[in-house]
């Protein structure tokens, strides 16, 4: 069954909400379609920035000899504003970082991309997922993998 974008990002983004009511978390997970249509699902967790070149450079090259038309991806991922005035910082090392997941669905026309904020209670209870917020997140490593190379950051 064929996916566009926007149907492919669905998908991921129910997944994603599933995984977190059930787990608390959302493991990175990247959904592609077949150049016939199939939907295959890999979770794919980084242990660290170097670990996640390693597995986004497999998948670049993977994706690239298979002829995957399109994918999706979600993952469990820090946001920051960049629109306070202040020089740019990745959101790993910005003050006012919050916890949230990346929906991103992408071909080589371009990309569909959503996060929702985490919220984690001081008092130690199960953590909720806000509502999934459409979101412009320029070019990086999660939107170009279907490019022979990317930016290093998402």
């Amino acid at each position: 069954m064929p996916f566009d974008n926007q149907k492919l990002f669905e998908l991921a983004h129910g997944y994603a909400a599933g995984s977190f009511h059930d787990r608390g978390q959302v493991l990175t997970t990247f959904f592609m379609q077949s150049p016939a249509g199939d939907l295959v699902i890999i979770e794919a967790p980084f242990e660290n920035d170097r670990h996640r070149g390693i597995v986004l450079n497999a998948l670049r090259n993977s994706f690239r000899e298979a002829g995957i038309p399109r994918y999706a991806v979600v993952s469990e991922a820090w946001i920051a504003s960049a629109d306070d005035g202040r020089p740019p910082v990745a959101p790993k090392d910005s003050e006012d970082r919050q916890e949230g997941v990346l929906v991103i669905a992408a071909d080589h026309s371009g990309h569909v991309a959503g996060r929702c904020l985490i919220e984690r209670p001081w008092d130690g209870s199960h953590p909720t997922l806000g509502p999934l917020e459409t979101w412009n997140c320029g070019s990086g490593a999660l939107t170009n993998l279907l490019h022979d190379s990317s930016p290093a950051e998402a």
